[in-house]
């Protein structure tokens, strides 16, 4: 007997779960989180914190994500006080956490307990696994640890629809996906990741804002890396560095403006870095900056190809990229600086200004450099690859 209402989970939340595996049958009861009267749940039906950490196979084991652990651990341990709030409830019966390897199981396990949440199967305790953990069950809140990231992007996760539609399914008010949302978002279409990347991509209001921590296979590098706080802080360090880089630098954020590229000094120090001879690039997504809640505007598409043309005018190559989420700052295979901060867009006052955090690395870093590049290049938009744009038609950007 095939049970086609569906009453525990939020529509926004089955929805997905329908259309990657029901073919649309399940007939959703419950209603939308949006639409409730009254008391709302803090976090969103489908969220996301994009975590630029590093997927790592240790010799006989399964994949593991260590930088993603200890951030989820963290977000738990900061957002304990909220959700018993909210719910009226200990924190380790509202949350369970799922990811699909059995090492990473042990590593958010380890990282849980060290923030004093306790973690197990009984009364009482949270519950961290492989989707087989949670089925039959349910929380209020799910967090899903996705583990691969640009380093070690495989596609377990996609072999079998099934654990994907179980772990989602088992969120009565959330389901947050915590990870590299440039490895989700640029998944194989027709893949369960790839469907998953077009729910939380949805709505602008989806990601989470939190502060990462410092990725340890980069400490080996760089064992002291420096925290970047506010936009003062990063505008500083970006002035700086303009003014003193060698030979090339790559600015990737996910949105551009050019009021702030203008206002900040960038675009005038971007220009002045060209003319000693310096390579300047702009890494920046194409719907983020052409759509609004997912439809396209033709008021933003217009803005967009006027900072893609300014920007080219100066001398700076501007790469369009399908689905960028990373906020990064690279420069001379001797700095990486990684965060929260969208430098091509970022509030530098008033209500939507945030409190901005980034971790600056330095040190030999070629190869990090060269794997961020490279998966920049692999999603580079067709008629944009091997050249510099020089204008930005409204049909290219359309």
């Amino acid at each position: 007997m095939f049970l086609r209402e569906h009453r525990r989970c939020f529509d926004e939340i089955i929805s997905f779960c329908n259309d990657l595996c029901y073919q649309g049958l399940l007939q959703p009861k419950r209603g939308k989180r949006d639409e409730l009267e009254g008391d709302i749940p803090p976090l969103p039906a489908l969220g996301y914190l994009h975590i630029d950490g590093m997927a790592e196979s240790p010799v006989g084991g399964s994949c593991i994500n260590r930088l993603e652990a200890e951030t989820i651990a963290r977000w738990l341990a900061e957002k304990r006080s909220e959700l018993e709030n909210a719910y009226g409830a200990k924190l380790e019966d509202l949350v369970g956490v799922i990811t699909p390897f059995k090492a990473q199981e042990r590593l958010l396990s380890e990282a849980c307990r060290s923030h004093e949440i306790k973690v197990g199967r009984g009364e009482g305790e949270m519950t961290i696994g492989t989707v087989h953990a949670l089925q039959g069950a349910e929380r209020k809140v799910v967090l899903f640890s996705a583990v691969y990231s640009r380093h070690n992007n495989g596609g377990f996760i996609d072999n079998d629809p099934s654990m994907l539609n179980v772990a989602v399914s088992r969120a009565k008010d959330s389901f947050l996906v915590f990870g590299d949302m440039d490895v989700i978002s640029s998944a194989t279409k027709g893949t369960p990741r790839h469907l998953l990347g077009q729910y939380l991509f949805a709505r602008d209001d989806s990601e989470l804002s939190f502060a990462i921590g410092a990725r340890p296979d980069l400490v080996a590098f760089c064992p002291e890396p420096k925290i970047i706080n506010g936009s003062e802080e990063h505008d500083q360090f970006f002035l700086e560095l303009l003014d003193t880089v060698q030979h090339r630098v790559d600015m990737i954020s996910p949105w551009i403006l050019l009021h702030q590229l203008t206002t900040t000094g960038y675009l005038k120090h971007m220009q002045a870095a060209v003319e000693r001879g310096i390579e300047i690039y702009v890494h920046t997504d194409y719907r983020f900056n052409t759509h609004q809640n997912n439809k396209y505007s033709i008021e933003k598409n217009q803005q967009f190809k006027q900072c893609c043309e300014a920007l080219c005018d100066k001398g700076i190559r501007v790469c369009v990229v399908e689905q960028v989420h990373s906020k990064l700052v690279l420069a001379d295979e001797q700095v990486i600086c990684i965060g929260s901060y969208n430098w091509g867009s970022a509030m530098r006052e008033g209500k939507y200004k945030n409190m901005e955090t980034s971790m600056l690395y330095s040190g030999n870093l070629a190869q990090e450099t060269q794997v961020q590049l490279d998966a920049l290049q692999m999603r580079l938009r067709a008629h944009h690859k091997n050249k510099t744009l020089k204008h930005v038609s409204v049909e290219e950007t359309s």
